[in-house]
């Protein structure tokens, strides 16, 4: 029989088209994805089924993730389940040897009631800006200083202009429950009814942030740039949206849109009312940080709890046995 494993896992999404496979790819095209390059791995486990993982949170190319998660149905050769801790070290070992910037960070095994992307109560997503202290003339902008360690993990802007208090106001505003029509990236061919495109925002916090920067360019960091962190917490998200809740957030801030512009885009929702002056904000500064669930969602019956506590874990050394070295 089969059982259902639960992946808490975190990868930097700079050289992934995403986390979800292309499905009519060719196999160097899915391996490009996160979710082809973990079913690659899972068939180390040699598992008599296909591992056709599940994920919780689809993310665009270049969009980070610190801990978000896939479940994944494995029938061993035993009949009994992989140990959790097994799968975790045979999969960070294969991402480890093939370079790719993906880690298990924690596997459990759930109940087959289980489903990672419909048992999320809610997902909370973090986004890095940089914020010049001082305006970078224009002869300046191209080597402006970037932390080596920061590429690709981090928004920089070169303009000083970030009003807090404005940035609040934007916040409160996108809070709560809108039709976010205006804020999707992408339109679906067919006719868009309204209730598809309400979402409920629980929060956004907006607090200062720090760089990560290694000892020898943090100090320099913390001299040219403001870091500022978004955090946006909601049940679901629509394409695009959370990194266009930042490009509004910023707009204000630097008084590029005002809130009454935001009032309309959320009272008047069309893809005709995003403003022409505002681009999207880039991926790269963008991480899912963590998919919640409801722990009792997680919990077995107590006789099917018993019986997987019982058996014992043949196929983990036959594994480790044939695992290549």
């Amino acid at each position: 029989m089969s059982y259902r494993y639960l992946l808490h896992i975190g990868y930097i999404g700079t050289n992934f088209r995403g986390i979800a496979k292309n499905q009519v790819a060719g196999n160097s095209e899915i391996k490009s994805s996160v979710q082809g390059a973990i079913e690659a791995g899972l068939t180390l486990l040699r598992p008599l089924n296909n591992p056709n993982l599940v994920i919780s949170s689809r993310t665009d190319a270049g969009v980070h993730a610190l801990n978000s998660t896939v479940h994944v149905d494995l029938h061993s050769r035993s009949g009994n389940p992989f140990t959790e801790s097994w799968i975790t070290f045979v999969l960070n070992k294969c991402f480890d040897r093939q370079n790719q910037q993906i880690r298990v960070n924690k596997t459990e095994i759930v109940p087959d009631t289980f489903h990672a992307r419909f048992s999320a109560k809610r997902r909370t997503y973090l986004y890095r800006l940089a914020v010049a202290k001082r305006t970078v003339a224009s002869d300046e902008k191209v080597n402006s200083f970037v932390p080596i360690d920061e590429i690709d993990r981090c928004y920089f802007v070169q303009d000083p202009k970030f009003d807090t208090n404005l940035a609040h106001r934007a916040a409160e505003l996108i809070k709560g429950t809108h039709d976010f029509r205006t804020f999707m990236g992408v339109t679906p061919q067919n006719r868009v009814h309204s209730f598809r495109t309400v979402r409920y925002i629980e929060s956004i916090d907006i607090e200062p942030g720090e760089s990560t920067g290694n000892i020898y360019t943090k100090s320099l960091a913390d001299e040219t740039y403001n870091y500022v962190n978004i955090r946006v917490t909601g049940r679901s998200f629509l394409n695009r949206q959370v990194r266009r809740i930042v490009a509004v957030i910023l707009g204000v801030a630097q008084k590029h849109v005002t809130t009454r512009e935001v009032y309309e885009m959320l009272t008047i929702p069309s893809k005709h009312n995003w403003p022409s002056r505002l681009e999207c904000a880039p991926a790269h500064g963008l991480y899912l940080c963590q998919v919640h669930y409801d722990d009792k969602d997680k919990e077995f019956p107590v006789s099917e709890s018993n019986r997987a506590i019982d058996q014992i874990d043949s196929e983990s050394q036959q594994c480790r046995n044939e695992l290549p070295h």
